[in-house]
């Protein structure tokens, strides 16, 4: 994972290769957030089984 500027911002980017395309994809995050990384993937994992669930 690498890191890109915009301005005086610095946000981490993905550099993805698929045949002979790159797709380059710069993360952002709300500053001002109250949910944490794990918190959201947490419930996406939920979210995923619960509607997996027959």
């Amino acid at each position: 994972m690498g890191r890109t500027t915009n301005g005086n911002v610095t946000k981490p980017v993905i550099t993805m290769k698929r045949g002979k395309t790159t797709f380059t994809i710069g993360l952002c995050f709300n500053d001002k957030s109250k949910e944490t990384l794990d918190d959201r993937i947490k419930k996406l994992i939920r979210k995923e089984v619960s509607k997996n669930d027959c």
